[in-house]
């Protein structure tokens, strides 16, 4: 079986050798030798102040409210559907654009997911849509804010107040972004932030519930105490993640990483070895090689308190990224959503998106650029199997699916000199087709 994924080893081969290479990672190369041993003390151990401090530091990022931390935010998607009480054939509107893990939770529940279709003009979710799906059985509407761009949430709000629905808002994608000065993730009631390696604030893994409603926190606080911890060699696959990414995850050397990252992966596949993600999540079954749900270890927590106080930093240099990526298109008579400019919006970007008619732009992207990675090439990404396993029909979202196909990103992750070197490349390549 290996010697047929030899023509893809050959690929990833001369992906190997590419430098700049950009991807949608961005390693920790911050984290000096005492921060590093001062992290890894903390692998199997529980730490509770800890832990703490982290939640309260990451609500401060949103507002007023409270936030309950997780293995990831999947898992605080669950536990708010557990305290809601959502439960066999109860209905919940999700995007179709969204991630298989997302869809798990739901399925974990015994309810039926019921795919809303996206915005052309956010790229979340769409009012109308969601109103279309909303019947007797609806008892949760999730609103996704994508990219870092806020989706049109004022409209769902009144539709699920009207109608009496909880409403999550999924932030996973977006921290900090306002809508007339008010920060996403204070429209719904509760919102779901994940810390995912390629999610705007990076621990590998992890994520969290954030709400105002005093008694969903209460609640959801006491069903953490009793939830589980990753088994330290889960821990210890986290932790060599951490160190690979540190290593690996920037320009001059990301090629290398796609590479390895494929090698490791064939090697897991059929040599076995623990694996630092928790992937069980991306097929349309439950898997048992970690606890559901689970508390976030504590390294990763006194990681994300490092990663918060870079955030200013990091929201800076993303925003002048966004901007400048404006400008150039701009100056090259690049229609671009028209959404970067609207006024009452303020958008953090994740990454740069737009809809790509011209395929071949596409193809001289890959060139330097680690396209595998663009979101949402089609509904429901990270699927282990056919999407009917996932409860979704062909045709349930057919802006979804058209623009999925054309839809492009750019990373933003990047430090000014790195973003430079992304710019000239960009310039080669819309030279040719602008």
């Amino acid at each position: 079986m290996i010697f047929k994924n030899i023509p893809k080893l050959i690929k990833y081969l001369k992906i190997y050798l590419k430098s700049p290479y950009f991807g949608f990672i961005q390693g920790h190369i911050h984290l000096n030798k005492l921060k590093i041993r001062k992290l890894k003390s903390f692998i199997n151990k529980h730490d509770s102040k800890i832990i703490m401090q982290y939640e309260k530091q990451f609500s401060n990022l949103i507002g007023k409210g409270f936030c309950i931390s997780y293995a990831s935010a999947r898992m605080g998607f669950y536990e708010i559907m557990e305290a809601i009480n959502i439960t066999e054939n109860d209905e919940v509107i999700i995007l179709g654009s969204t991630c298989s893990v997302m869809i798990n939770a739901i399925l974990r529940r015994k309810a039926i997911p019921r795919f809303s279709d996206i915005d052309p003009e956010t790229f979340g979710s769409d009012y109308k849509s969601i109103k279309e799906k909303i019947n007797s059985r609806t008892k949760l509407i999730v609103a996704q804010h994508s990219f870092g761009i806020p989706c049109n949430i004022k409209p769902i709000v009144r539709l699920a107040k009207q109608k009496k629905i909880f409403l999550i808002e999924d932030c996973a994608l977006t921290l900090g972004s306002k809508i007339e000065g008010k920060i996403v993730g204070n429209f719904g009631d509760a919102a779901i932030f994940s810390t995912d390696h390629s999610k705007p604030i990076n621990t590998i893994i992890g994520g969290f519930v954030y709400t105002k409603n005093k008694e969903l926190f209460f609640e959801l606080k006491e069903m953490q105490k009793n939830l589980p911890s990753l088994n330290k060699s889960k821990q210890i696959a986290i932790w060599n993640q951490l160190n690979f990414e540190k290593n690996y995850c920037h320009p001059n050397s990301y090629g290398k990483f796609a590479f390895a990252n494929k090698i490791r992966n064939y090697t897991k596949k059929y040599f076995g070895g623990e694996e630092a993600f928790l992937i069980d999540d991306f097929y349309s079954y439950p898997g048992k090689n970690y606890p559901y749900p689970a508390k976030i270890p504590t390294f990763l927590a006194a990681l994300g308190l490092i990663e918060i106080k870079r955030w200013p930093k990091i929201r800076r240099e993303r925003i002048d990224n966004m901007q400048r990526l404006i400008k150039f298109f701009e100056s090259r008579e690049k229609q671009i959503p028209p959404i970067y400019k609207k006024k009452d919006i303020e958008i953090i970007p994740l990454r740069f998106v737009w809809v790509e008619k011209n395929q071949l732009i596409m193809k001289k992207l890959s060139e330097f650029i680690d396209t595998s990675w663009i979101w949402f090439k089609k509904p429901i990404i990270e699927t282990i199997g056919p999407l009917k396993n996932y409860k979704y029909k062909i045709g349930s979202c057919p802006l979804s699916e058209i623009i999925g196909k054309e839809v492009v990103n750019l990373p933003l992750n990047l430090k000014k000199n790195e973003f430079i070197l992304l710019e000239k490349n960009l310039k080669k390549t819309f030279k040719k087709f602008i």
